[in-house]
């Protein structure tokens, strides 16, 4: 089970990569441009610890694994699946608020 704690932890900042790549940097170095990007950031940074404290959670918990049976992984696999739309949903959010 080793296995799916590594691919969380390289899926994770993959994901918030993303999310950062997404992100729209202001056309000038004014205070007031970097204000008005202020649903983007609190959406990145609310994505990011969400993110990292379901990856934290998820290694917490399957460190005392020893082995795991196929619907146990493909359950693991969907889970990761709705994790890696946390990203999206947040930056959708953001251009809407």
């Amino acid at each position: 089970m080793r296995l799916s704690v590594k691919k969380a932890a390289h899926s994770c900042p993959r994901l918030v990569t993303r999310c950062r790549k997404s992100g729209k940097a202001p056309h000038d170095g004014s205070p007031a441009a970097l204000i008005a990007l202020w649903p983007a950031f609190a959406s990145y940074a609310i994505s990011y610890l969400f993110v990292g404290v379901v990856w934290i959670n998820h290694h917490h918990l399957l460190r005392y694994t020893e082995s795991a049976e196929p619907s146990v992984i493909w359950s693991n696999l969907l889970f990761l699946f709705f994790v890696s739309l946390i990203p999206f949903f947040t930056s959708y959010m953001a251009e809407i608020i």
